[in-house]
């Protein structure tokens, strides 16, 4: 095992955007190709915050506590919490540079200089209290998705800029999994909270460092990170480690770092249980660095926030189930640069596993997404194709979905297929476009007479479950370009949405120590 880190001479590489397969591809300067610091907040601290407010003891000083924490209303929020019942909670990283210190802003920028308010971490835990299990579903922060009480699509991160009520509406109406309660951490929480801890204890089998996030690891072996560099790890995105002579890039971006913050995150849990709990004084400093940079939904009382933390404490022992949402990534997407588009099919399989994963307190499953397309399709030559939109039409019908008419598009420019929806047949523009081989671009219409439109472009490639003489159109091609909603292309994910809790994680990658 290389112990030491070598020389920096030459050994950088090149900074590259990586897809979620894994497959660096070239960037270029002002391209959608991304290289922008990773402003990650972290998930962890919330998961401290009640493990350490159930060890309190004193009920007044857990009450003193609890009302340091900050709270906010939630009307969307869809689940109910009820006696014995599963439901789940939405852990949230923020990158507010609001409450920073002088120090801090110097490093990570001011909230002046960095506005706005994303979700850079995103976790559903489902809790069942009557098995006692729980599981996790983390949401790339490049999901994109219709964002609630919108007309437009972006990456599902940016919707807390409308506040915690948005970020959970769009949740539920994108990917259909009630909410009952919210716990947020800001962009300080963690450098805070960590160095509250007194550091936490996370083992490296090899020197590593991202220089995008500022990591570095000089030696292999436990380290005792302070806050600086736990933010450093849980927001790296490009991970390397040195081995056998050189660099090694991880090359998984998003989804190396989701295993990354599962591992810190039991680590946390670990320092805290075994260090933190048999001492007052540490405790009292923890629990009021986590305090003051918690928001938590109005509902979550502080009962309910001690309950939560004897249902999170398998997080520490590391049995819980993590699972991540299926997805295509698009590179230069318009404005947007690099993206990562829904795959609807297999997002609500391994949404209906993550449900079920806590196990069930009844005989019935949870209930699966729809896939049903009930409302009937307006079909319109997007492209000049003579005749495409009748073929379409026949193909559709033959798959079992009704057609409302044909006709010709405003314009035959459309190089993608589009699908107009209105608001309430959201799930059904979903279903609809997974139906189709090649691109898709998704718009949520504000008027219209049909509920459901599409418009064929010159990239539309057939529709699944109809004849191939009726499906046969166009060759389709690779997303990209320009779009001013969600694009949903229908080819094997490059991220298959494999169970992380189950499975083994790289040899390279740090774990608790």
């Amino acid at each position: 095992m290389d112990r030491h880190l070598p020389p920096q001479n030459g050994a950088h590489r090149s900074r590259r955007v990586v897809a979620s397969s894994g497959t660096p591809s070239s960037a270029k300067a002002g391209s959608g190709a991304r290289f922008r610091r990773r402003r990650i907040g972290v998930v962890l601290v919330s998961t401290l915050v009640v493990v350490a407010l159930l060890a309190g003891g004193a009920f007044a000083y857990a009450h003193y506590r609890y009302g340091q924490i900050t709270k906010v209303g939630l009307p969307s929020a869809k689940g109910t919490v009820r006696s014995g019942k599963p439901f789940n909670v939405l852990l949230v990283g923020s990158d507010s540079r609001s409450g920073l210190s002088s120090s801090q802003q110097a490093s990570y920028g001011s909230a002046s200089q960095v506005g706005g308010r994303r979700a850079d971490t995103m976790v559903i835990v489902r809790i069942n209290p009557a098995t006692g299990k729980a599981a996790m579903l983390s949401i790339p922060y490049d999901y994109f998705a219709p964002i609630a009480n919108t007309s437009h699509s972006d990456r599902i991160s940016n919707a807390l800029n409308g506040g915690p009520n948005q970020l959970v509406a769009t949740i539920q109406q994108d990917l259909h999994i009630p909410i009952s309660h919210y716990l947020e951490v800001n962009f300080g929480g963690l450098i805070n909270v960590v160095n509250a801890m007194g550091g936490v204890k996370v083992d490296f089998p090899y020197p590593s460092r991202d220089t995008m996030s500022g990591l570095s690891i000089p030696t292999a072996g436990c380290q005792l990170l302070n806050g600086k560099q736990a933010l450093a790890l849980v927001r790296s995105r490009y991970f390397s480690y040195f081995k056998n002579g050189s660099w090694h890039f991880d090359g998984t971006a998003d989804f190396g770092r989701i295993h990354r913050q599962h591992a810190f995150l039991q680590a946390a849990v670990k320092r805290v249980r075994s260090t933190i709990l048999t001492n007052p004084v540490a405790l009292n400093n923890l629990l009021g660095a986590a305090a003051k940079n918690l928001t938590v939904d109005n509902k979550l009382s502080l009962t309910g926030l001690a309950q939560l933390a004897l249902q999170l404490r398998s997080v520490a022992s590391g049995h819980i189930a993590g699972f991540t949402l299926p997805t295509q990534i698009v590179n230069n997407y318009g404005q947007y640069g690099d993206v990562l588009f829904p795959v609807p099919s297999q997002d609500a399989a391994v949404i209906s596993q993550f449900m079920n994963a806590a196990g069930s307190s009844s005989s019935k499953p949870a209930t699966k997404a729809t896939n049903r397309i009930s409302d009937p399709v307006q079909v319109l030559n997007g492209d000049g194709t003579a005749g495409i939109a009748a073929t379409v039409s026949q193909a559709l019908s033959q798959a079992g979905i009704k057609v409302s008419g044909v006709g010709n598009a405003a314009s035959f420019t459309h190089r993608r297929s589009v699908i107009r929806y209105a608001p309430k047949a959201h799930s059904q523009a979903l279903a609809l476009a997974a139906k189709l081989n090649g691109p898709v671009v998704l718009q949520q219409a504000s008027s219209g007479s049909s509920s459901l439109v599409l418009v064929v472009g010159s990239t539309y490639n057939g529709i699944k479950g109809a004849s191939t003489a009726s499906s046969a159109g166009s060759s389709s091609s690779a997303a990209s370009g320009n779009a001013s909603s969600i694009a949903t292309p229908n080819a094997t994910p490059s991220n298959p949405g494999s169970i992380v809790g189950n499975s083994k994680a790289p040899s390279f990658d740090p774990y608790a120590c």
